[in-house]
């Protein structure tokens, strides 16, 4: 999909939430896309095919803050005076966000050819609906992938929930695509 579709869509989703965040906005147009075809493999199409439509009403969101982009570029070993410059303010690296736990809504780690591997994700998702309890579903993986908790139970709007990735309630779907590549 073309930026200028997404920009589209983006602008379409904001007359619905003005108060949305942009990585609100990533996060609903991410995880209401619809998968294509794998024939071109992962990095060929990104989180899929747009549906703005579903994005008005996403059920879930990932946000990323300041903060979040802070951490995740002193994770990436940023020196002091480029973090400011970027912030535009003084900035202290009081954590450390590995690139692959910055909370987005797709999970990528690269891993070393032909060597046994476990990877693990930390994400925070935030309600945007009324009570609901999604229930995780993977399909389509070669790996053995484990979803702890299963479910997520979140009982009021903008509730907060931590999990360690296709959530659904029966009515949303919540696609978070994993990519580990060699």
């Amino acid at each position: 999909m073309s930026c200028r579709h997404v920009a589209g869509a983006s602008a379409y989703i904001k007359t619905f939430h003005p108060e949305w965040s942009p990585s609100m906005i990533q996060s609903v147009i991410m995880t209401t896309a619809w998968a294509m075809s794998m024939d071109q493999g992962e990095f060929a199409y990104g989180a899929g095919h747009v549906d703005p439509i579903k994005a008005v009403n996403p059920g879930l969101v990932y946000e990323v803050d300041k903060s979040d982009h802070i951490n995740f570029l002193c994770g990436m070993n940023y020196i002091l005076k480029m973090l400011q410059l970027i912030s535009g303010e003084a900035v202290t690296c009081t954590g450390k966000t590995l690139p692959k736990n910055l909370n987005y809504p797709s999970m990528t780690a690269r891993v070393a050819a032909g060597k046994q591997f476990q990877v693990n994700f930390s994400r925070t998702l935030r309600n945007l609906g009324m009570r609901s309890t999604y229930k995780a579903e993977v399909s389509g993986s070669k790996f053995d992938v484990r979803v702890i908790p299963e479910a997520l139970s979140l009982n009021t709007m903008h509730e907060k929930e931590s999990f360690e990735l296709t959530w659904s309630d029966g009515v949303h779907i919540v696609r978070n695509p994993i990519v580990i590549y060699a």
